[in-house]
């Protein structure tokens, strides 16, 4: 007998399995040392674009507030990691 397309469990939208609340289930979909590493990545991508604006313009604050977004995400990017090594 042949075991059914993986799609069919999600045919009605509903995850194949259940976790016993939304934290839950937000780790199983991504754990935290993940979505550090990701908004983190993303934090310090807009904070590098907002410092190149402030550079390209000559704004001094603009550029100020880039670099401070940048090496905020910067660590929370390290974070992420140090959570992985530890997993």
């Amino acid at each position: 007998m042949k075991s059914p397309p993986p799609t069919a469990a999600l045919a009605n939208n509903k995850p194949p399995f259940r976790a016993a609340n939304k934290q839950d289930q937000e780790e199983l979909i991504m754990k935290p040392s993940t979505k550090n590493r990701a908004k983190g990545a993303a934090t310090e991508a807009k904070g590098r674009m907002k410092a190149a604006v402030g550079k390209a313009t000559r704004s001094q604050r603009l550029r100020a507030k880039g670099n401070v977004e940048a090496v905020k995400g910067r660590a929370q990017r390290k974070v992420g990691q140090a959570q992985r090594d530890l997993e």
